[in-house]
């Protein structure tokens, strides 16, 4: 599947249009978890830490968290379960110096999957909290 990023495409049409926009650089990045955990496992942590410490946080212009959960638990349990670990890794991204409102948090429960929900790899790739960094240039 070909992934193209509105920054690419906006870098595009500033070429194309000769135009003076700029484009702002985006990071996107998956925190995995485990079982009906809001905690995320420690090495998702350290992912996050690293990605954070690559960037200067002084030119993040917003940051999307959108939680999913797998189909273990019904629905109302798993988009309570969503909910929660975006609005939990957004208290850690809070107190890793990231500003409050820079963060908007949302949650789609079971949908839409990254992988099959009848095994356990494909649950465990959807046990999940996705992260889109954008900052300025």
């Amino acid at each position: 599947m070909l992934r193209i990023s509105l920054a690419l495409v906006l870098t595009v049409l500033a070429c194309a249009c000769g135009s003076f926009l700029h484009a702002q650089q985006v990071a996107e990045i998956n925190i995995f978890y485990n079982g009906a955990k809001e905690v995320p496992f420690r090495k998702e942590l350290a992912r996050l830490d690293s990605l954070l410490n690559t960037m200067d946080r002084s030119r993040i212009a917003w940051i999307t968290l959108v939680g999913h959960a797998d189909s273990l638990f019904g629905r109302p349990s798993n988009a309570n379960l969503a909910e929660k670990r975006a609005s939990h890794l957004k208290k850690l991204l809070v107190e890793r110096h990231v500003k409050d409102q820079l963060i908007t948090v949302t949650s789609f429960d079971t949908v839409p999957p990254v992988a099959e929900h009848i095994v356990a790899t494909g649950r465990s790739r959807n046990r999940r909290v996705f992260v889109r960094i954008e900052y300025a240039p």
